[in-house]
C-alpha cells in the first residue's frame, strides 16, 4: 500500500491531475493498520531456535539479554532462566538448539556485562538488604519460634561486601524486569558455578515468606510463579572449610591487594586468552568419555572457542568485580543462608551438622531443589557442594553425574553450545521437554 500511494502520487503530480483526498486517507490508514497486524504477529508467532539478543530499559539502565525459543513452543509464557559463569554474560545461550522444548531459556547479562549498564549504589537500597534482604527472614529453632540471627554474620559487611549484595540483588531486579518484558509466567531457574548467588536471590524475590500456599506455588506480585531450583556445579563460598583454596586464600587479602591482583591477572587473560584459546585447545579440555556422553564434534570445539571468546569480550568489564565477589563470604549469610529459611529448607549451622536429630531443620521445601555435580570436579569439590545442601537446601540429594570429569565441562552442560545435555536431561525432568 505504501508503494501505491507512491506510484499514485507521483501519476498525478506527472498527469497534473488533483490528487483525491478520500483515496488517499484511505491508502495511509490501511498501510498504518497493515504495519500494526504485521508488528503484533511478529510478535506473537512461533520463532526459530536460535538465539536473539535483545534489551529492555529500566529506569535508567539499559538490560541486556538473551532468550532462544523452541520452535514448536506453544505456550509461551513458560522459560527457563540460566545463570552463567563466564560473569554472566548472556551470549553462552545464542548458539543453543531446543528441539523437543516447551519453553523458552532466557540469560541475563549482569551489570557491566553486555549491553547490562553499571548501577549507582544505593546506600538505603544496601542498607535493607544487610538488615532484612529481600524478604522477612525467620529461621525455626526447633519449638516453631523464630531467631532471625541464626542466618546472619554478626560482623557488619563492609562497603565493598555492601556493593557486592546490591549487585546481587541489581540483578535479580534485572531478571524480573525481563521476565515480565518476555510476558512469562512460570519460570525455572539454574544456577552454574558463581551464577549460584544470583539464581538463589532470584528465587528470594520471588518467594512469599509469611504465608506458602497450600500447593506449593509461589506467585510474586506481578504474577511470575517460581517452579524449582536447579544448581549446576555451584560455585561454593569461602565460609565453607572445603570450598576452592584459591578462593579461601583470596578472603584473607586485602581488599586493595586483591583489587590490584585481579585486575593484573585478568588484564593477562584478556591479552593471552585470543591469542591461545583455539578449538585444539578445547578439545584436550575435554576427555573421550565427556566427548561421548556430550556428542562433541569437530566443529563444535571452533564453535565453544568462539562462544568463549565473545563471552570474555562482552564481560571484560565486570570479570574483576565478579572475581572479587565470588572470595566474599556476604553472599553466603545475606543470600543462601535467608533463602534456606525462606523458602522452609531450613538453615542448618555448622554446629548444628554434627548432632544426629538437628532442630534447625523443616520439612519440605516450599520449591523443588536439585543439584548436579561432578566428583572429579576441583573447583566445586563434592565435599563443599554437600556442605552447601546439608547447610541451605534441605540437605537434597545429589546427583552425581560420573561421565562428566571436570567443572569446565559441567558449566557447558557436558556438552557443546548447540547441545547441552545435561541442560536436556534437567528440563526434561521438570517435564518440559518431550
Amino acid at each position: 500500500y505504501t508503494t501505491t500511494f507512491f506510484y499514485y502520487y507521483r501519476e498525478c503530480k506527472q498527469t497534473g491531475r488533483s490528487t483525491d483526498r478520500n483515496r488517499l486517507n484511505v491508502i495511509i490508514v490501511i498501510t498504518i493498520i497493515i504495519i500494526m497486524v504485521n508488528h503484533e504477529y511478529q510478535d506473537e508467532s512461533p520463532t526459530s531456535a536460535t538465539g536473539r539478543q535483545r534489551t529492555v530499559i529500566r529506569g535508567e539502565r539499559t538490560i541486556g539479554y538473551s532468550i532462544v525459543e523452541a520452535e514448536r513452543q506453544v505456550d509461551r509464557s513458560t522459560a527457563v532462566v540460566i545463570f552463567y559463569p563466564l560473569s554472566g554474560c548472556a551470549r553462552a545461550i545464542s548458539n543453543m538448539k531446543l528441539d523437543g522444548y516447551r519453553c523458552s531459556v532466557i540469560s541475563v547479562d549482569r551489570p557491566l556485562c553486555g549491553a547490562t549498564s553499571d548501577f549507582e549504589v544505593e546506600q538505603e537500597e544496601v542498607a535493607s538488604l544487610v538488615s532484612g534482604g529481600c524478604c522477612h527472614s525467620r529461621t525455626n529453632n526447633g519449638n516453631g519460634g523464630s531467631d532471625s540471627n541464626m542466618s546472619m554474620s554478626q560482623v557488619p559487611p563492609n562497603q565493598q561486601d555492601r556493593q557486592f549484595l546490591q549487585r546481587i540483588n541489581v540483578h535479580a531486579q534485572d531478571v524480573l524486569e525481563v521476565l515480565n518484558a518476555e510476558r512469562v509466567k512460570s519460570v525455572y531457574i539454574v544456577g552454574v558455578c558463581i551464577g549460584h548467588p544470583y539464581a538463589v536471590q532470584v528465587c528470594r524475590q520471588l518467594l512469599i515468606s509469611e504465608e506458602m500456599s497450600p500447593s506449593n506455588t509461589n506467585t510474586d506480585s506481578s504474577g511470575i510463579q517460581l517452579c524449582g531450583l536447579t544448581l549446576v556445579a555451584p560455585f561454593i563460598s569461602t565460609v565453607c572449610p572445603c570450598s576452592w583454596r584459591v578462593a579461601r586464600l583470596g578472603a584473607f587479602v586485602p581488599s586493595a591487594v586483591l583489587y590490584a591482583s585481579t585486575e593484573a591477572m585478568l588484564s593477562l587473560a584478556s591479552f593471552l586468552v585470543p591469542r591461545v584459546v583455539s578449538g585444539n585447545t578445547l578439545k584436550k579440555l575435554v576427555s573421550p568419555e565427556e566427548a561421548e556422553y556430550g556428542g562433541w564434534m569437530e566443529e563444535d570445539y571452533e564453535d565453544a572457542c568462539q562462544i568463549l571468546l565473545q563471552c570474555m569480550e562482552a564481560s571484560q568489564n565486570a570479570r574483576g568485580v565478579e572475581a572479587r565477589l565470588g572470595v566474599s563470604k556476604i553472599w553466603q549469610t545475606h543470600v543462601c543462608d535467608k533463602f534456606a529459611v525462606e523458602s522452609r529448607c531450613g538453615l542448618v549451622l555448622q554446629e548444628a551438622l554434627k548432632d544426629e536429630n538437628p532442630k534447625n531443620v523443616v520439612s519440605e521445601p516450599s520449591i523443588p531443589i536439585r543439584i548436579h555435580a561432578s566428583s572429579q570436579d576441583k573447583l566445586a569439590s563434592l565435599s563443599s557442594i554437600e556442605w552447601i545442601a546439608k547447610r541451605c537446601y534441605g540437605n537434597v540429594s545429589i546427583q552425581v553425574e560420573e561421565e562428566i570429569h571436570s567443572h569446565e565441562v559441567m558449566t557447558f552442560f557436558g556438552g557443546p553450545p548447540c547441545n547441552p545435555v545435561l541442560l536436556h536431561k534437567i528440563v526434561q525432568k521438570w517435564g518440559l521437554g518431550q
